[in-house]
């Protein structure tokens, strides 16, 4: 990374925001399911596990996050009892109905918390990991414990990228020539933070 660009590094446990090679912030992050919520009872929070779809952590590589804001609130459906939230123009996105489905997980504030940003492979490792069989990736600020894949971040992450995003594409563009970047790479045994509030 250039001496002074701003970055992302997911290790396992927690998400750290870099200038250069010095962290700046960092709030506990975690990906995967754990045997709480995966389907076989099985703890998949470990990096090990990362090409197992829909219960194993984000693939290593790196990833450039869509740095707009979108402005409207997104919409949801309800489809078999699931939450299912429109996929929209991508970008970070504001998730705001309590409104119940039948699914287990709760609503779709519960399931993805109150922000997401999607995540798009940016290099040839994240385009190639587990023979392209995993995507659809976000940092969300849910409070589960878990994710099928998402990076689940603590709260003040999406303060401080609506921040630099208002400050580094200030006409909000949907493409810009240095968006955010995110680099996965498994440091930590696990990929648990403390991002489960009861």
């Amino acid at each position: 990374m250039a001496s002074k660009q701003e970055w992302l590094w997911y290790r396992g446990k927690s998400l750290h925001w870099l200038v250069g090679r010095k962290i700046v912030q960092s709030w506990p992050a975690t990906s995967g399911h754990d045997s709480t919520l995966s389907d076989d009872g099985k703890d998949y929070q470990v990096p090990s596990q990362q090409c197992v779809s829909f219960e194993g952590p984000i693939p290593e590589g790196t990833y450039r996050l869509e740095s707009f804001i979108v402005s409207k609130k997104m919409s949801y459906g309800v489809v078999g009892g699931a939450c299912n939230l429109y996929r929209g123009p991508g970008g970070i996105q504001e998730v705001t109905t309590k409104t119940k489905g039948t699914d287990p997980g709760g609503s779709c504030i519960e399931l993805w918390g109150p922000n997401r940003v999607r995540l798009v492979a940016h290099d040839q490792v994240a385009q190639k990991a587990c023979s392209g069989s995993r995507s659809g990736f976000y940092i969300h600020d849910s409070s589960k414990g878990g994710s099928s894949g998402c990076i689940e971040v603590g709260s003040g992450f999406f303060q401080q990228l609506r921040t630099w995003t208002k400050t580094n594409n200030p006409k909000n563009r949907k493409k810009i020539s240095s968006p955010m970047l995110l680099v996965v790479k498994y440091y930590d045994k696990t990929t648990r933070g403390k991002t489960l509030k009861p």
